[in-house]
């Protein structure tokens, strides 16, 4: 998939929800490869940081399970 499309779809529910996640205290965790990576994974990890929402954002350079170590429940 092309992820800037995907993940144009994303920044818009993240932009109608944006309070009930910050009040929830949601973290988002991405892990993605594709067509045109790095442009998609800017976009969001921007997106992310303008409307205050805690992310880890990663492409195709990180393996899914070192990422989840990185992260504490």
């Amino acid at each position: 998939t092309n992820i800037p499309n995907t993940f144009q779809g994303i920044i818009d529910a993240l932009e109608i929800f944006q309070n009930e996640l910050i009040q929830a205290r949601v973290e988002i965790l991405v892990r993605r490869w594709g067509i045109q990576e790095e442009r998609g994974l800017k976009l969001l990890s921007e997106a992310c940081a303008r409307l205050h929402i805690p992310a880890t954002i990663h492409g195709s350079d990180r393996y899914m399970t070192d990422i989840l170590h990185e992260i504490t429940l």
